[in-house]
C-alpha cells in the first residue's frame, strides 16, 4: 500500500535510489505512541468493473471512490494515512487526539457505505459497493515531512488486524471489533458477527454496524437498558428527588458535576425513572461530542420529541404537529430548523443569523412551557461537556423558565464544564467517588465469578479505581490475563488521558511522563530531574496539569496522579526508547540523594535495569542489602526457600514432591519471619502442589493453615472456604486431627462473622466428639485441643450469656488439664475462667485469674491472647476500683503495637479495656479516641460481634465528653446490634445504661 501523495520518482535504478527534493526520504520520521481507531476501506470488486477501461477513465473512477472516502474521514476528524488504488487507510485519535475517536471512525465508515448506496454508479464501471473494517488499539503514529508539509502514518499489530477485519466485511457494510465497539458507546448499534483469529493469541469479536443513533428516545432506553444497581449514590438520590415535587408551581434547575466516570449519567436516569413514575414528563438534551461544533445540534430529538414527530418527519408535518400544539405560525419556522428539518419559507431566509437564532430560542421556549403546562416536566441535559455553543446558550433560557412553569432541569456536566453547567442551575452538586466499601460492593455486581473469588485482585482494582464506578468497571471487563500487568490500562481511559495530554504544553507533558515513569507519590526535586525540567518551573507545570485534572499537587511535597489509572493511560502514549531516556534520569536523580534509604536504593535499582543499567541496579540491590535487617534463626531455611522459587519455573513435574516438602517444612519459618506476604505465597504454592498430585490429607492440612493465617488476618470469606474444604478432607480421610484444627477453626469465622449460636453449634458439636483419649491428647501439637475447644466455647456462651454451659465446659477444660504443665492451654482456660467470673460479678476473682493469664502469656511469648487477657484485665481492674492500674496495662499494649501480634480479631478487646479505664480515670476525650480506633478496626475486620462491643463503650464515651445526643444514638445502634446479634449481656448493659440516661417514664422510648 502506497502513501498518500507519494509520487514515484526518477527512471531507472540509479533515479530510484537517489532521494528527490520534497519527498519522504528527506527527514527521518518523528514516531509517537498513541491509542486510535484506524479505519480501512475498499471498493468492492473494482478490479473486475474496471478491467475493460482505459487508464485514464480507470483512474478517474478510482479517483472519485477515493475522494468519497476522504471527504467522510475528514468530515469525522480523521486522517487518510495510505491510499491504495481503490481503498484507503484512515486513523482517528491521532494526530489529533480525540476521547472519541472510535466513535468518529464509526460515524465515518457509515458515511462512506451510505454514499455508495445511495448515490448512483458514474456510468460504464462506476462503483457502488464498498467494504470497512474498523479497530481500535495502539499504534506508532509516524509523522513524515514532505514538500507539501507533513503527513502521517500508522504501524503496529492493530493496524494489520484493522486490514484483516476489512476484508471480512460485507458489500456497504462497517464491520467493527469488540474494542471498537465498547469505546464507540451507546450511540453505535450493532450486532455479532462471530470471531476472526488475527494471531496465534489474538482472536477479535467482529460486529457489523446496523446503526448509529444520535437520536435517541429517552423513554425507550429508560424501558430497555439494563438496569444495574445503585451503589453509593442513595443519599444524592434522595436530595435530587427532595427538589422536584410533581404538585409544586414551579420547578428548579440542578447540575450533577463531577469527573468522566463518577456515575452522573446512571443518577440521573433513575432520577428520570423515579420522577417519571410520579406523573412528569421526562425529555432529554444530550451532547454528542462529534457534533459539538454543529449549531442547535443537540436539540433536533428534543424538540422532536415534544412535538412527537419521528426522526423522519418532513418540514409540514413538523408545522402541523406545532399547530396542534398552538404554537403561533411565526414560531413555526424555528421549531421546523430545530428540528432538523428543510425550512422552505422566504420570510424565514430573509432573517438574519441572530434574527433566526433569536426566533429559535423563543420558539423552542414557547414550546417548553406549553408542555409544562399540560404536564410537569423535566428534562435531562446530559454531557453538557458536549453541548453545542447554541444549546448551551439555550439553557440560560430554560433556566429563566422554571421559575414560573413546572418545570425541572437536571444537567449532567464534567468538571471541565462546570461553569457551564453553573450558569444555568440554581443548585450544583458535585459526585464524590465511591468509598472502599462501597466500591467492594459494586465489584460484588459487577464482577465476573472467578474474579469475585480472588480477593487480591479485587483489592487491587478498587485501589487502582480510586473511586470511579466506569474506571472500576472497565478494569473488571479487562480480559484476565491482562491484570498480570499492574499498570495494564483499558484502552477507554487511555484515549482519555491521551486526549487530555494533546493540549499539553511540551514541558507539562514531560512531566506528565516523567510521573508515568515514577508512579508512586514523588518529590519535587525527584519529579524535576526525571521530566527534564527545573524545579523552578514546575509550579506552572503543575497548574497546568491540575486545569486537566491529570495531576494532583495539593500537596507540595508529594505529587501523585489523580486517579492510579492515568498513569497508565501516560504510559501508554511512551516509546521504549523514551521511557529509557527517562528512566535514566530517574536513576540518576535517586542517585544524587545523600544518604540513601533503602527504599530509595530499590527504586534507584528499579529506574537503573529499566534504563539499560543492568550493574549499576545490581550494585544498588547489594547496598540494599546491606542495609536490610537479617536474623539468623531462620537465615538458612529461609535463603533454602527462596533458592526453590528460583528454580522453580525450570524444575520438572517428577520434582514437585521434593518441592511440596521443602515448602512444607518452610511453613514455620517463613511464619516466623513475619513476612506474611510470601507466608501466605507458599501456602498457596503448597495448595496447589498437593491438588497437583492428588494428596488429599496433606492439601487438608496447608488449607486448616491457610484458614488459620485468614481468620488471623479477618479475611473471613477466604478463611471460611478453606476451613470448609479441610473439614471436608478430613472427614473423608477420618484424620480426627485435621478434624479437629478445621471444625475449631470454622467455628472462629461464624463467631467473627456474627454468627454466634452456629459457631456454638459447632464447637459443641466438635466437644462432644473427642473420645476420653482425644481429650488427654495434643495430637502432637503444643496444647490440648480439647481444653481449647472447651475454653473457646465457654468464651462464645459467655457472648450469648449462657452462664451455666460456659461454666460447666470450663469446669471440664479445667478437669482435663489437671496439674499438667501446658502453658497454652493453662492460659486458654484460666483467661474463660477469669471472663466468667467477672460476667457473675466476681471481679476479684476475675483479676486474680486474669493477671495470672496476661503474666503467662507474656513469659511465654502467647502473642494470640495477651491483649484479649489485658483487655478482660483492664475492665476487671476498673470494676474494682483500680482504673489507673488498668489503664497502664492496656495502655502499653496499645502504645507498643503488641495486639499486632496477636492478628487484627483479637486487637478489638485491648481498646475497649483501654477506654473503659480512660472513662473511669474521668479522661472521656481520650476513651473515645482510643474507642473510635478499636471500633474502626473492627469496622475494617467486618466483625459485627466487635462492632456492637465498641459501639457500647463509645456511647458511653460520648456521654462523657458531653454529646449525650450522640451517646443516646450509640448505644441504641449497640442495643439493636446486640439483640440482632444474640449478646444478651451485652444487651442488657445497654439498656441499663440507657435507663440511666432518662427519667422513669421515658426508660421504655429510649430502649426502643
Amino acid at each position: 500500500m502506497s502513501q498518500e501523495g507519494q509520487v514515484p520518482g526518477g527512471k531507472g535504478r540509479e533515479a530510484e535510489a537517489q532521494p528527490r527534493p520534497g519527498a519522504r526520504l528527506d527527514a527521518p520520521p518523528i514516531a509517537a505512541a498513541s491509542l486510535i481507531t484506524v479505519l480501512f476501506a475498499d471498493v468492492v470488486s473494482s478490479t473486475a468493473q474496471i478491467a475493460d477501461l482505459d487508464i485514464e477513465e480507470a483512474q478517474a473512477l478510482l479517483d472519485h471512490a477515493v475522494a468519497r472516502m476522504r471527504q467522510r474521514v475528514r468530515q469525522f476528524g480523521g486522517t487518510v494515512a495510505r491510499v491504495q488504488g481503490d481503498g484507503v487507510m484512515a486513523i482517528f485519535g491521532a494526530p489529533l487526539a480525540y476521547e472519541d475517536h472510535a466513535l468518529r471512525a464509526c460515524c465515518a465508515g457509515q458515511a462512506i457505505c451510505d454514499d455508495f448506496s445511495s448515490l448512483p454508479a458514474a456510468g460504464r464501471g462506476g462503483f457502488d459497493a464498498v467494504r470497512v473494517g474498523v479497530h481500535s488499539g495502539r499504534a506508532l503514529i509516524r509523522a513524515l515531512k514532505s514538500g507539501r508539509g507533513e503527513d502521517y502514518d500508522a504501524v503496529g499489530p492493530d493496524v494489520n488486524f484493522t486490514a484483516k477485519v476489512e476484508r471480512d466485511a460485507p458489500p456497504n457494510g462497517v464491520l467493527l471489533t469488540g474494542e471498537t465497539l465498547a469505546l464507540a458507546g451507546p450511540m453505535v448499534i450493532a450486532g455479532g458477527r462471530g470471531e476472526l483469529k488475527v494471531a496465534p493469541e489474538r482472536v477479535l469479536k467482529l460486529f457489523e454496524l446496523r446503526s448509529i443513533n444520535f437520536d435517541r428516545n429517552l423513554s425507550h432506553v429508560l424501558d430497555n437498558d439494563d438496569v444495574s444497581p445503585l451503589i453509593g449514590r442513595e443519599g444524592t438520590l434522595e436530595q435530587v428527588l427532595g427538589k422536584i415535587d410533581a404538585t409544586a408551581s414551579t420547578g428548579t434547575s440542578i447540575a450533577l458535576v463531577g469527573e468522566a466516570g463518577i456515575g452522573k449519567t446512571r443518577l440521573s436516569h433513575e432520577v428520570a425513572r423515579t420522577v417519571r413514575a410520579l406523573g412528569l414528563r421526562v425529555e432529554q438534551i444530550a451532547g454528542i461530542s462529534v457534533l459539538r461544533h454543529t449549531p442547535f445540534s443537540s436539540l433536533k430529538a428534543f424538540v422532536r420529541n415534544l412535538l412527537g414527530c419521528s426522526p423522519l418527519a418532513t418540514a409540514e408535518q413538523v408545522r402541523s404537529a406545532a399547530r396542534v400544539q398552538g404554537v403561533p405560525s411565526e414560531f413555526e419556522p424555528g421549531l421546523v430548523e430545530a428540528a432538523g428539518a428543510i425550512v422552505d419559507d422566504a420570510a424565514w431566509s430573509a432573517l438574519t443569523a441572530q434574527g433566526r437564532r433569536d426566533n429559535m430560542f423563543a420558539a423552542i421556549a414557547g414550546l417548553v412551557e406549553r408542555t409544562a403546562r399540560r404536564q410537569p416536566l423535566l428534562v435531562l441535559v446530559e454531557d453538557v461537556h458536549h453541548l453545542d455553543p447554541e444549546t448551551t446558550d439555550l439553557l440560560t433560557v430554560l433556566h429563566r423558565l422554571t421559575a414560573q412553569n413546572r418545570l425541572w432541569l437536571l444537567l449532567i456536566a464534567r468538571v471541565a464544564a462546570r461553569d457551564e453547567a453553573a450558569r444555568a442551575a440554581d443548585e450544583v452538586i458535585d459526585l464524590a467517588p465511591l468509598a472502599a466499601a462501597e466500591a467492594r460492593e459494586f465489584c460484588r455486581f459487577f464482577s465476573t465469578p472467578s474474579l469475585a473469588r480472588d480477593h487480591g485482585l479485587i483489592d487491587r482494582l478498587i485501589q487502582r479505581a480510586s473511586g470511579n464506578p466506569f474506571f472500576l468497571q472497565e478494569l473488571l471487563r479487562m480480559p484476565a490475563n491482562e491484570h498480570k500487568d499492574a499498570d495494564a490500562t483499558p484502552l477507554s481511559i487511555g484515549s482519555l488521558v491521551q486526549s487530555r495530554m494533546a493540549d499539553l504544553s511540551q514541558a507539562a507533558r514531560r512531566v506528565m511522563l516523567g510521573a508515568g515513569i515514577l508512579g508512586a507519590e514523588m518529590e519535587r526535586p525527584i519529579l524535576a530531574a526525571t521530566s527534564g525540567v527545573e524545579e523552578g518551573e514546575l509550579d506552572a507545570i503543575l497548574a497546568e496539569l491540575e486545569a486537566k485534572h491529570l495531576l494532583d499537587a495539593s500537596n507540595r511535597s508529594k505529587i501523585k496522579f489523580r486517579h492510579e489509572l492515568f498513569r497508565g493511560g501516560a504510559l501508554m502514549t511512551l516509546l521504549r526508547t523514551e521511557a529509557s531516556e527517562i528512566h535514566a534520569r530517574a536513576a540518576a536523580a535517586f542517585e544524587g540523594q545523600a544518604n540513601a534509604s533503602t527504599a530509595t536504593l530499590e527504586r534507584l535499582a528499579y529506574h537503573a535495569e529499566r534504563s539499560g543499567q543492568i550493574e549499576k541496579a545490581l550494585a544498588q540491590l547489594v547496598t540494599a542489602c546491606q542495609l536490610g535487617v537479617r536474623t539468623s534463626s531462620q537465615k538458612t531455611i529461609r535463603a533454602l526457600y527462596d533458592w526453590a522459587m528460583r528454580l522453580k519455573p525450570s524444575l520438572p513435574d517428577q520434582a514437585s514432591g521434593p518441592l511440596l516438602d521443602l515448602v512444607m517444612t518452610s511453613l514455620d519459618a517463613l511464619q516466623q519471619s513475619g513476612d506474611a506476604e510470601e507466608y501466605e505465597r507458599a501456602l498457596l504454592l503448597a495448595i496447589q502442589l498437593c491438588e497437583a498430585r492428588g494428596e488429599r490429607l496433606r492439601e487438608g492440612i496447608v488449607r486448616a493453615h491457610y484458614a488459620v493465617f485468614n481468620w488471623i488476618w479477618s479475611r473471613h470469606d477466604v478463611a471460611g472456604v478453606n476451613a470448609d474444604i479441610a473439614l471436608k478432607i478430613a472427614k473423608e480421610s477420618g484424620f480426627f486431627v485435621l478434624r479437629d484444627s478445621a471444625q475449631s477453626m470454622t467455628a472462629h469465622i461464624q463467631h467473627a462473622m456474627g454468627r454466634l449460636d452456629e459457631a456454638i453449634a459447632t464447637y459443641t458439636d466438635l466437644v462432644n466428639t473427642y473420645s476420653p483419649e482425644d481429650e488427654r491428647s495434643t495430637f502432637g501439637r503444643m496444647f490440648f485441643p480439647s481444653v481449647r475447644s472447651c475454653a473457646f466455647l465457654a468464651s462464645f456462651l459467655l457472648d450469648r450469656g449462657r452462664i451455666a454451659d460456659a461454666k460447666s465446659y470450663i469446669e471440664r477444660g479445667e478437669r482435663i488439664l489437671g496439674d499438667l504443665d501446658q502453658p497454652y492451654s493453662r492460659v486458654l482456660i484460666t483467661n474463660a475462667h477469669g471472663r466468667l467470673a467477672l460476667a457473675t460479678g466476681d471481679a476479684e476473682t476475675a483479676v486474680t485469674l486474669l493477671e495470672k493469664t496476661l503474666d503467662a502469656c507474656i513469659k511465654g511469648q502467647i502473642h494470640l491472647i495477651e491483649p484479649s487477657a489485658a483487655g478482660e484485665l483492664a475492665s476487671a481492674l476498673v470494676r474494682v476500683g483500680k482504673p489507673e492500674q488498668a489503664r497502664e496495662i492496656a495502655r502499653q499494649i496499645v502504645e507498643q503495637k503488641r495486639y499486632l501480634r496477636s492478628g487484627r480479631y483479637a486487637s478489638v478487646r485491648v481498646f475497649r479495656g483501654l477506654a473503659e479505664a480512660e472513662l473511669a480515670c474521668g479522661d472521656g476525650k481520650a476513651a473515645l479516641a482510643t474507642i473510635d480506633e478499636g471500633l474502626l478496626m473492627a469496622i475494617e475486620n467486618k466483625e459485627p460481634i466487635h462492632i456492637a462491643q465498641a459501639r457500647y463503650v463509645r456511647g458511653l464515651a460520648l456521654i462523657a465528653t458531653g454529646d449525650r445526643a450522640g451517646g443516646i444514638d450509640e448505644l441504641k445502634t449497640a442495643l439493636t446490634m446486640a439483640r440482632d446479634l444474640k449478646l444478651d449481656p451485652l444487651a442488657a448493659d445497654c439498656q441499663e445504661a440507657l435507663g440511666h440516661l432518662s427519667p422513669p417514664g421515658k426508660v421504655s422510648a429510649l430502649q426502643t
